[in-house]
């Protein structure tokens, strides 16, 4: 099982020259801060020639520095210095998150692709998209902010209270009072803007799957008229998004207007503390001490506000963390690499096969029949009685759920997934054609030496010419063959299936949107496939010029029996 604990100790183990790296150049820049301060106490002290008993800590620091000259060129130089590292933590810090982020979404588009197509049904594919957009970027904060630049400013602010230790003790106490006392406070609130969080990403992604499902059928929507009806429905659940993002930014608005309030409200306890110090006794407190104390808190506002607001990446980063694991861990096809292997023959045999969809009944069940290779079959039922189904459980994209399936005595359950697709191939409007010319649309290897195939396949099917065969393989269509006319598509995914040259050949509705001459020669090129394939057709009812081998009929889910009709 996949963890987030997991996905972070492998990430850290490779990259861990980068992170050491990137820590170091923090923790250098981030003295380097506190060293500028210690320079601004020791220009008091050079340019109003004042000391103080504590004067030596400059020199502690500063080595011995009595003239200007000397100290404007120090000065300069560690300015550079803390440039040079502030930059090398800034470029490391995002390198390694953007390593991290890389390694997750190739990671993630691997896993979405072995999915089980049971488990990528659940949900629309609008649903996936945010965590390749929100999500990974929540998660590159959480990595870069969470964890990276929050342990570097944890260092910093152990390092710089203990310089405020050294320089007094009494304001340090002040400051680390005003610590333990806000610090719980946020964090409490950011437990409820996490909430919040949560509801809004959720909220968020159905909207977006709502507008991706609606602009795919941009169709329906124009026919139907239903554009009232759908602004209606969107605008819904956009003013839900926006009641809980008034929510989300009241109470983001309000931990926000707490860290000046704090920061400000510490800085000004320190000075009355000064102040009152210097009415009421009669102990000094030198103006370079001081002037380094306040610089050094100074420094310290933004730090503070980071380690504050960190928790809100946190809790980002967890809930896109929790979204991206359930897919790390949602059921996949399991290919093992097996050896290459062929079906010789194509034949077909099914033993009490059953197969329902989650929450369903069975909608086959007890199923027998067999076929022979070198043979067309038609399996025939109306909508719903499994004839899609069928064809998708021969192939291995859905398990039964008893029974088996063997090709030439090979249990189809005990074959890798992808080499069984590499003996049967599936023709289905469910594929969808993938590429931007003809060409890639219907070549499987894309290869150069395939073209001259595809055109005789697309010449057989009397696909309309593009001018010549070469422009028309180069023709350039849209995602999924939209501009197509129905049957160009329907043609292309015909001339698809042919070109794999697999032994068996599963064919879904293949007549559906063809007219009656490109039915007939469709007709022609099954006869002539049948010599060396076994070719499986699904349809309503066998089409009129279509000889078939067998007919096997499935009826409706609630029919317990299966009638198998000889032809």
């Amino acid at each position: 099982m996949t963890t987030k604990r997991n996905l972070l100790s492998v990430f850290f183990r490779k990259n861990s020259t980068v992170l050491l790296f990137t820590f170091a150049s923090g923790l250098l820049g981030s003295l380097s801060t506190l060293l500028l301060s210690i320079f601004i106490g020791k220009y008091y002290q050079l340019v109003f020639h004042t000391h103080s008993p504590r004067g030596k800590l400059f020199d502690r620091f500063l080595i011995s520095l009595n003239d200007l000259n000397s100290f404007f060129i120090l000065f300069g130089v560690l300015i550079l210095v803390k440039a040079f590292f502030t930059f090398f933590e800034k470029y490391l810090s995002g390198y390694g998150s953007e390593i991290f982020s890389r390694d997750l979404r190739e990671k993630l588009f691997a896993t979405q692709l072995a999915f089980t197509i049971l488990s990528i049904e659940k949900k629309s594919a609008g649903k996936y998209l945010l965590r390749y957009s929100g999500d990974l970027n929540a998660i590159q904060r959480y990595v870069m902010h969470g964890i990276m630049r929050f342990g570097i400013d944890i260092l910093f602010l152990t390092v710089a209270l203990c310089l405020l230790v050294v320089i007094n003790l009494q304001l340090s106490l002040i400051v680390i009072t005003g610590i333990l006392v806000f610090f719980p406070l946020t964090f409490f609130l950011s437990k409820y803007l996490q909430r919040l969080t949560i509801k809004r990403r959720n909220i968020r992604s159905e909207l977006l799957a709502f507008v991706s499902s609606r602009l795919h059928g941009m169709l329906t929507v124009k026919l139907f008229n239903r554009e009232p009806i759908e602004v209606v429905k969107f605008k819904k659940g956009s003013g839900k998004l926006f009641r809980y993002g008034k929510k989300y930014f009241r109470m983001f608005g309000l931990i926000n207007v707490l860290f000046p309030l704090f920061l400000y409200g510490l800085l000004g306890a320190v000075m009355y503390y000064v102040a009152l110090l210097k009415s009421r006794t009669s102990e000094e407190f030198h103006g370079p001490e001081l002037l380094v104390f306040v610089m050094v808190l100074l420094n310290l506002l933004p730090l503070f506000r980071r380690i504050l607001a960190v928790n809100v990446i946190w809790q980002a980063g967890n809930v896109s963390f929790t979204k991206i694991l359930r897919i790390f861990n949602s059921e996949t096809e399991q290919n093992e690499k097996a050896s290459a292997f062929r079906f010789e023959y194509g034949n077909i045999e099914i033993g009490d096969l059953a197969f329902s969809y989650p929450g369903q009944p069975n909608i086959l069940e007890r199923f027998n029949f067999s076929i022979p290779s070198n043979n067309i079959t038609a399996v025939c039922g109306p909508q719903g009685s499994g004839k899609s189904t069928l064809l998708k459980i021969i192939i291995g994209l859905y398990q039964p759920k008893q029974g088996e399936i063997r090709i030439d005595g090979h249990v189809l359950n005990e074959l890798d997934p992808f080499m069984i697709r590499k003996n049967i191939t599936l023709m289905s409007d469910e594929v969808p054609l993938i590429g931007g010319t003809i060409f890639e649309a219907i070549s499987y290897s894309r290869k150069e030496e395939k073209r001259e195939q595809a055109k005789s396949i697309l010449e057989k099917l009397s696909f309309p010419l593009k001018d010549t065969w070469d422009r028309t393989l180069d023709y350039r269509i849209e995602e999924g063959g939209r501009g197509l006319s129905t049957g160009e598509r329907k043609l292309l995914q015909i001339a698809r299936t042919i070109l794999t040259n697999k032994k068996i050949i599963l064919l879904d509705e293949p007549f559906h949107g063809l007219d009656e001459d490109a039915r007939q020669i469709l007709i022609a090129q099954l006869i002539e496939l049948r010599s060396n394939h076994t070719i499986l057709i699904a349809a309503s009812e066998i089409v009129s010029g279509l000889t078939v081998d067998e007919a096997i009929y499935l009826p409706l889910a609630n029919v317990r029996m299966n009638h198998h009709v000889s032809v």
